[in-house]
């Protein structure tokens, strides 16, 4: 009999590295994709006595932000899976409002780490995104829940998300499109768009922002005719006060809650480190997880727009193996002279990351931009006088806001994701 595992132990072994990373193997990554989508279909197979409805949520930019509103508007039984997370894994796994609690991660997430090795997934390269995504399917089965708001990771047609059936997608949610991941999806957005759109089944609706660029929109109307689904387009055009992406994820998501039948209500959700405002001591931190080349200098521009005469200090870090790294170097470049860069999840020494998302060390880092560098997130933030703006990792975004609340714990509500979900409380 094994002995049973800590939380602890579980998290640190659902996110270790693969035993054999997918880029040694020379499996097909469509032979692959078969294997990952077997892999949570015995998942499925094993937690549901009644298939859910599935919502699958696509894209470059916004799935997280379109998958946190559409669980807020489909009531406490609706189950969402979303990634990457801020604090700790238990972000990543919500049934409502409620995040899976330590007990149903550590069993949910043995068991995952169970069924991998009976279907000695190794064998094809199963990485933490497959367990963690198995560990949610358990949970969701647990809970009964009728529906799944399933984010994807990288990509569609290969995603391990894409395991359902056309009987079980209710809606396919395409946002916003850029150029990313290019290795593996595509160099160009015509061919990124045809890799989403293999979330699309026959006699189903796929919706997609107006606001798409021309050729990945024309990408997934050719993608839908050839399958036979239906391409809602959402007219997103316009300007608010709000930051365009935010007004484009929630005309995206309203729209997608009419299709489902269900009141476009997101005044419960909640999705911190997107263009956040924090007021430490009276201090302003505007806090973003943008982690592209596009998403940062928008963000960088909005924060300009709304504060036209405030001198941001830049505080920016992204991983070692972002494929956007120099789209979003460029993106920071023009404030070089208050940039301070920082190394993504340094100061997540005492709890686990998935091996993928190491950072890139500071003094490289502020090599390309030609700015100063920090030993640290929070180093950057204490020693910086005056406004900041923090950008370029989910990691990073997660630091700064640990940062804030140890600064000021009136700063964010008492049950605020920063207080209460981080791994290193497992």
């Amino acid at each position: 009999m094994r002995p049973k595992l800590s939380a602890r132990a579980v998290v640190d072994a659902l996110l270790a590295p693969p035993v054999n990373h997918p880029r040694t193997l020379s499996i097909p990554i469509q032979e692959r994709a078969i294997q990952r989508h077997a892999f949570q279909r015995a998942a499925l197979e094993a937690a549901f006595e009644q298939k859910p409805r599935i919502i699958s949520v696509v894209g470059t930019k916004g799935k997280g932000s379109v998958s946190e509103l559409l669980r807020s508007a489909l009531g406490p039984k609706v189950g969402c899976f979303t990634s990457p997370h801020l604090h700790g894994c238990r972000e990543r796994i919500r049934v409502g409002a409620e995040p899976i609690s330590v007990d149903a991660l550590r069993r949910h997430g043995a068991t995952a780490l169970a069924l991998a090795e009976t279907l000695k997934a190794d064998a094809w390269g199963c990485v933490f995104f497959d367990r963690l995504l198995a560990t949610a399917l358990l949970h969701f089965g647990e809970e009964a829940c009728p529906r799944l708001v399933l984010e994807a990771g990288v990509g569609g047609i290969h995603d391990s998300t894409n395991f359902f059936t056309e009987e079980e997608l209710e809606l396919a949610v395409i946002t916003s499109i850029s150029l990313d991941h290019t290795a593996l999806l595509g160099d160009s957005l015509s061919a990124i768009a045809t890799n989403k759109a293999g979330v699309m089944r026959p006699q189903t609706k796929a919706v997609t922002p107006s606001t798409q660029p021309p050729e990945a929109l024309a990408a997934l109307q050719s993608e839908a005719d050839r399958v036979g689904a239906e391409l809602v387009v959402v007219d997103c055009a316009g300007t608010s006060e709000e930051p365009s992406t935010k007004r484009e994820n929630r005309l995206l998501a309203s729209k997608a809650c009419s299709l489902l039948n269900v009141e476009a209500d997101f005044s419960s959700s909640r999705w911190p480190a997107r263009f956040e405002e924090i007021r430490v001591h009276g201090r302003l931190v505007i806090i973003d997880a943008a982690h592209n080349g596009d998403s940062v200098a928008k963000f960088l521009e909005a924060a300009h727009m709304k504060f036209p005469a405030t001198e941001f200090t830049v505080v920016f870090g992204c991983g070692a193996e972002k494929e956007g790294l120099g789209d979003m170097v460029d993106s920071v470049k023009p404030f070089a002279g208050r940039v301070v860069c920082v190394e993504a999840g340094s100061s997540f020494a005492d709890r686990p990351l998935p091996p993928s998302k190491r950072g890139e060390p500071a003094p490289l880092l502020a090599a390309r931009v030609g700015s100063k560098h920090a030993s640290s997130v929070a180093a950057a933030l204490s020693n910086s006088a005056g406004p900041v703006l923090v950008c370029g990792s989910v990691y990073v975004a997660g630091e700064a806001r640990e940062w804030c609340v140890a600064e000021d714990p009136a700063c964010l509500p008492a049950d605020d994701w920063a207080f209460t979900l981080r791994d290193d409380m497992l």
